[in-house]
């Protein structure tokens, strides 16, 4: 981990340089914890062993944001009580990974049968710059072009190593869209997906979000949900502050009727739709994607999966930490700002969908 350096001395002539961050023992490190944390160390031994394994800087440094004020535990805390909210935060994440997988696939299949339908099979006619709107404004003041963002799939298609466009390139005639959108990244393809002209883009709205609102509205929300889902994954992947992840920027007025009629009320509320609550953060991620996946076995697979990882009631019962894992799970979902009762809501929403 970065956080330990060696402690060595250097000299400059008569001048000594001693690192801020010298080199400590697992046992040194848990006692650190406890001393200069304040965090519960009962046993050195165990502590200094369950660091071994678990980073002492994404202990401290990693949920500071949660779990910390003043670089002290603000709660009562074991280093059991880490390890667990440790598992959990893991599990949570990696099943999210889950859907903006599944969320990438269903699109870019959906773009690309689009795309083939309406213009070509040929990346040399589906590529060509005259089926793309010239340039669309995004938020935050960027701009981007045809010219730009079709000449990196073009440049994919004739460079990449990676199958399967290598393969097909070497192999075939041509490289259909279907297969090209398979090297290309989830952000490249979301912008070819704005370059559309309307016609285009009405068909992969309708595809996704099916439904009697004008198009153009399902568009945002799409676009919006594309977005979060795109830049949450971002975050998890490259394990950036997650905890603090928000995504109000990117809203940009969505028809609140049209969410209504999107998201179940039974995983929001009208009021929580209204102002916006939960919308933009890890929970507005779970809430879109669900309700775009059409139903079916992935989706069964992946409320189960998050659901699991939520709860991890079986994997920890009968141990010591089973009495504390309500108070992490409160302190966990508030942290990643879910609402206490997501398992009850997810719960109720399997029911419901699948009840029949």
């Amino acid at each position: 981990m970065p956080l330990l350096f060696i402690a060595v001395a250097f000299f400059y002539g008569d001048f000594i340089m001693d690192y801020d961050k010298p080199f400590k023992s697992f046992k040194e490190l848990a006692l650190c914890l406890q001393n200069e944390h304040g965090l519960m160390v009962d046993d050195v031994d165990q502590a200094a062993s369950i660091l071994q394994f678990l980073p002492y800087y994404d202990l401290v440094n990693g949920y500071k944001e949660i779990l910390m004020t003043n670089d002290r535990f603000k709660w009562p805390l074991k280093i059991s009580d880490l390890a667990f909210f440790h598992s959990l935060d893991h599990n949570f994440q990696s099943s999210l990974i889950s859907f903006s997988i599944s969320i990438e696939d269903y699109f870019k299949n959906i773009l690309a049968y689009v795309i083939a339908k309406s213009f070509s099979v040929s990346e040399e006619d589906y590529l060509d710059e005259s089926h793309y709107i010239r340039r669309k404004p995004l938020g935050s003041g960027k701009t981007i072009t045809r010219h730009a963002i079709l000449g990196n799939l073009k440049a994919i298609s004739v460079d990449t190593y990676d199958n399967p466009t290598f393969y097909y390139r070497k192999n075939h005639n041509h490289i259909p869209p279907w297969i090209l959108l398979k090297n290309t990244s989830f952000s490249l393809s979301t912008n070819l997906f704005v370059l559309l002209p309307s016609k285009q883009k009405e068909e992969v709205v309708d595809f996704m979000i099916p439904g009697d609102d004008p198009w153009d509205v399902r568009y945002q929300i799409l676009l919006y949900s594309l977005t979060i889902i795109r830049k949450c994954r971002n975050v998890i992947a490259h394990n950036l502050k997650f905890t603090s992840f928000n995504s109000s920027r990117y809203m940009n007025n969505l028809d609140q009727k049209a969410l209504r009629k999107l998201i179940s009320p039974i995983l929001l509320t009208d009021e929580e739709i209204k102002y916006s609550t939960y919308l933009s953060g890890i929970y507005g991620y779970i809430v879109l994607s669900l309700s775009i996946i059409p139903k079916g076995i992935t989706h069964v697979l992946l409320v189960n999966r998050l659901h699991g990882a939520m709860t991890m009631d079986g994997i920890f019962s009968g141990s010591d930490l089973s009495d504390s894992l309500g108070k992490i799970k409160e302190i966990y979902f508030s942290g990643v700002h879910l609402p206490q009762d997501v398992e009850s809501r997810l719960n109720s929403y399997f029911a419901k969908v699948y009840e029949n």
